[in-house]
């Protein structure tokens, strides 16, 4: 019903409620509404789900991560909350502050909301099969390390280093992509970014793919995410990636996503330590330690540098991505030096050292219900981050290990030993899924990238890795011990500006402004394989190099051929780069031995299953939380 808080005319609240429906402690109630409006109104309106506590109507907390301006076009605004203790009810409420009908008309549609229980799961899988629980933690940024189980002397991650003492750690992984949004698609879909198509910031993942959630959830799995983004930013339900999951949290703050984590986790206590048949399936994007950098040790770490001479700025507490990017990264004499660096990478390590203890309390948590003991635990990451290693390098969208490699510890009972270590073969974040559905008990579907980790043992033939960068031009492909970057192997299209001058001012280290709306909403553009293409090409003996200091690829002409070549035939595989192209591209001087591998490989790929890219236009308030956080 609708209801005007006050006379008609002098009106300040409009407000229109459900009516009360049943929901228990612990249960997730998602909701949603589509708004437009007509005219020029002073706010926005407001959509919450309230709950009946100590006999009032209660606002629940946290309100929804879109939050679009007025618009004559429909826009959504939605949530999902966690019921409190002695709450029995709940209803939806809409409604809209300094309400004058000669100013606007709000129009509202398909408004619902939803009761999600594992309450009621549980009673009502008391005797199904018993499923294997599944925790799947997936850092944001987080390189190797900081880590003391790949071997930090100077840090403390007791609780990840227990999961690999009780599991097995993998050395050598490469992630699938350089930024959140591919990188995490690429681990729940198995493909590669340009298969999948989620991209850009700009792009969706589309229905037509298969996730391991939807896997899970078809097995008979409870499935429930958390995800620090807005609805429809890095992995959020209007992004695609809500796609299996009976809940999907997501919110805009990572403190508020990591208390949601705890707060479902006991209020479904009881229901956890009742579980007798199903499964519990639980995402957890742990954003930190992702730029800002914030100091969880202000006593203990302390900027000695010239960042603390600036009167205008405090980063005792907090780095701001601002300040990064205008003031560290340029790297300009008198502004910041090698102690700044110094700071901003222990804040980094801080960071690191904070997620280890929240990954603490859950597992303490699922300890106390009996579930630790048999708990599947995957710990990965989407990508690392770079402090000017190698030199001028920041950030992450690079393609250098720093920001390529990354952890991937599996604590899987009865198929990983504890304490091992795989130091010999080269992973990707491909292999988590099929890795995941063979512990799950499902079978393997066709046209995943990646392998199994753990069912028959690795294979023995040379494998190659390879990542793709659409938003930030790079492609790598690399073996065990030799690596090949092309850069820049995509553009940005413009008509105003030059592709690669606008390119490089997306470059950390070269840029020291924000871009513009148009810059980051821009597409992108493969160019490999363009006649006037400006890519280059690197290529590092990670054995003697490590540090990808010293490009070799003019001294050894013949190791770069043997990985260029499986890499073009990557691109011609997914759709990156067509024969013709190549053919046509008279910098890689391909032979015509070459050229018929790589025709064969393109008649293969018109069998495959071909996903087509989906779009979304992005509010302001996202492209400006993007620009804040260094996204580009």
């Amino acid at each position: 019903y609708a209801a005007l808080e006050g006379p008609p005319d002098e009106a300040e609240e409009a407000r229109l409620m459900s009516a009360p429906f049943d929901a228990q402690p612990g249960d997730a109630v998602k909701y949603n509404a589509w708004f437009r409006c007509e005219g020029a109104p002073d706010a926005t309106p407001e959509i919450r789900i309230e709950a009946f506590i100590d006999d009032e109507w209660t606002a629940l907390h946290p309100a929804p991560g879109l939050a679009s301006p007025p618009s004559a076009d429909w826009f959504p605004l939605g949530q999902t909350v966690i019921m409190p203790r002695n709450a029995r009810q709940a209803r939806l409420a809409i409604s809209v502050r300094n309400v004058t009908p000669s100013k606007a008309i709000w129009h509202v549609d398909d408004a619902f909301c939803e009761v999600i229980s594992f309450h009621q799961y549980v009673s009502e899988n008391t005797d199904a099969p018993r499923l294997k629980d599944i925790l799947l933690l997936g850092t944001d940024t987080l390189r190797q390390s900081p880590l003391g189980c790949y071997g930090a002397a100077n840090s403390h991650t007791p609780n990840m280093d227990l999961i690999a003492r009780e599991g097995m750690l993998f050395r050598h992984v490469l992630a699938t992509s350089m930024w959140t949004r591919p990188s995490f698609a690429s681990i729940f879909t198995s493909l590669y970014p340009s298969q999948h198509t989620a991209e850009l910031h700009n792009s969706v993942l589309p229905e037509s793919v298969t996730t391991l959630t939807e896997l899970l959830k078809e097995k008979g799995y409870f499935t429930v995410g958390f995800a620090m983004t807005r609805f429809d930013g890095f992995l959020g339900p209007g992004a695609g990636f809500a796609q299996g999951f009976d809940v999907l949290f997501h919110v805009d703050t990572p403190e508020i996503v990591n208390r949601l984590v705890m707060e479902y986790l006991d209020a479904n206590g009881p229901a956890l330590s009742a579980i007798k048949g199903g499964g519990l399936f639980l995402f957890w994007h742990i954003w930190d330690p992702h730029a800002p950098y914030h100091n969880h040790y202000p006593e203990m770490i302390i900027n000695r540098g010239f960042l603390r001479t600036d009167p205008s700025i405090d980063i005792s507490r907090v780095l701001p991505g601002s300040v990064l990017w205008e003031k560290l990264y340029p790297q300009r004499p008198g502004i910041a030096n090698a102690l700044d660096i110094e700071y901003a990478k222990q804040l980094y390590y801080s960071e690191a050292w904070h997620i280890d203890r929240l990954i603490g309390d859950v597992l303490t948590r699922l300890r106390f219900h009996g579930l630790y003991e048999n708990l599947n635990i995957v710990l990965c990451s989407d990508h690392g981050e770079s402090f000017n290693e190698p030199r001028g390098v920041w950030n992450h969208g690079n393609p250098y290990n720093t920001c390529a490699e990354v952890p991937l510890i599996m604590r899987l009972p009865g198929l990983t030993a504890p304490g091992s270590r795989n130091e010999s073969d080269l992973i990707t974040n491909l292999d988590i899924m099929p890795t995941l559905l063979t512990v799950a008990g499902i079978e393997i579907p066709p046209g995943l990238e990646g392998r199994c980790l753990v069912s028959t043992g690795l294979p023995t033939e040379k494998r190659w890795g390879i990542a793709e960068d659409r938003k930030c031009g790079s492609l790598i492909i690399r073996d065990r011990r030799y690596k090949l970057i092309a850069i820049p192997a995509s553009l940005p299209v413009s008509e105003k500006e030059d592709p690669y001058q606008l390119w490089r001012a997306m470059q950390p280290g070269i840029a020291d402004h924000a871009l513009t709306d148009a810059q980051l909403e821009t597409d992108r553009k493969w160019v490999l394989a363009s006649p006037d293409s400006p890519t280059r090409f690197e290529l590092y003996d990670l054995k003697a190099d490590p540090g990808e200091n010293h490009n070799i690829a003019a001294e050894h002409p013949e190791k770069l051929r043997a990985l260029l070549i499986p890499l073009l035939a990557h691109c011609v595989r997914t759709g990156i780069a067509s024969p013709d192209e190549l053919r046509q591209a008279r910098k890689l001087e391909l032979s015509e031995d070459e050229m018929q591998l790589l025709e064969a490989v393109a008649r293969l790929r018109q069998e495959q299953d071909i996903h087509r890219p989906e779009f979304l236009e992005m509010d302001p308030n996202t492209i400006e939380e993007l620009k804040a956080l260094g996204y580009f």
